[in-house]
């Protein structure tokens, strides 16, 4: 025993990052977060870019899913493309991208955070240091400004510091009228985005690539009535398992509209098993 050489000792390579290598993205959700909108000109896709928050990591752009959250953000970027949103909501991953769903919206004023969080101007080279004591002036100290908090104008100056971002609501529905006489035509055809989202709980579907290469579609196994339209995949991980997937699947998942389209974002997703039915 005591005659045997010692073990070789080999340095860790863990701490060594290796090129290539892709680093993962984390799908956990984004709670109250700055940001801007863009549009990516490459792939067409609206993006989140996040600002960067004391405490808290820096995020990579999302790319939006389709929702009507996203139209509203549309429609506000259009009116003011400064405007600065707060968003919290899910993300998920596909090919190593990641992508949000919007759950809360609000409108985040730029002006009160100037004003709230000053910037000084750096000084110039040949300025000294009188010029850097100016800047540092420049900027109103918060402890001065707390010292009159007990006055009417420091409790006022002290409450509209930092107001809450705007909520952005969906539009009120509106009321229809019911006529006195019921009309014997036939109903026409169903909306396609109905004012609530809706689930698709438990149903068979088949994947396939659709008329846009694109986008993936979900087309139900329905009892031949064509009732059920092929809907588009929502971009996320149990997309990856569906495209590798071969015959029918049961899934469910959540449907939201952009632009009168329905999508689906799948939330479970399992193969059909054969169990020798006729």
């Amino acid at each position: 025993m005591l005659d045997r050489p010692p073990v070789p000792i080999t340095p860790p390579t863990s701490e060594k990052p290796v090129k290539g290598a892709k680093v993962a993205i984390s799908d956990l959700p984004i709670v109250d977060r700055r940001c801007r909108m863009k549009t990516d000109p490459q792939s067409g896709w609206a993006i989140l870019e996040f600002e960067n928050a004391p405490g808290l990591p820096a995020l990579d752009p999302h790319r939006l899913l389709p929702c009507r959250r996203l139209e509203q953000m549309e429609r506000l970027a259009s009116q003011d493309p400064a405007a600065v949103f707060r968003v919290s909501g899910e993300v998920t991953v596909f090919q190593n991208q990641a992508y949000i769903l919007p759950r809360t919206l609000a409108v985040d004023s730029a002006s009160a955070e100037a004003q709230a969080y000053p910037a000084a101007l750096p000084p110039s080279r040949g300025a000294g240091k009188k010029a850097a004591r100016a800047a540092v002036k420049s900027v109103p100290d918060e402890s001065a400004s707390d010292a009159n908090a007990s006055s009417s104008e420091g409790i006022m100056k002290a409450l509209t510091r930092n107001r809450p971002a705007k909520p952005v609501l969906p539009a009120a529905e509106s009321a229809e009228l019911i006529p006195e006489t019921q009309s014997v035509a036939p109903l026409g055809e169903a909306p396609a985005a109905p004012e609530r989202d809706a689930m698709v709980v438990d149903r068979l579907v088949r994947a396939f690539r659709g008329g846009d290469p694109a986008w993936w579609e979900a087309r139900f196994e329905s009892d031949n009535t064509l009732q059920d339209r092929p809907i588009r995949l929502l971009p996320c991980r149990l997309l990856e398992r569906a495209q590798k997937a071969t015959g029918r699947l049961v899934v469910t998942g959540e449907i939201t509209y952009y632009k009168g389209r329905a999508y689906l974002l799948l939330r479970k997703l399992l193969p059909e098993r054969d169990m020798g039915q006729l």
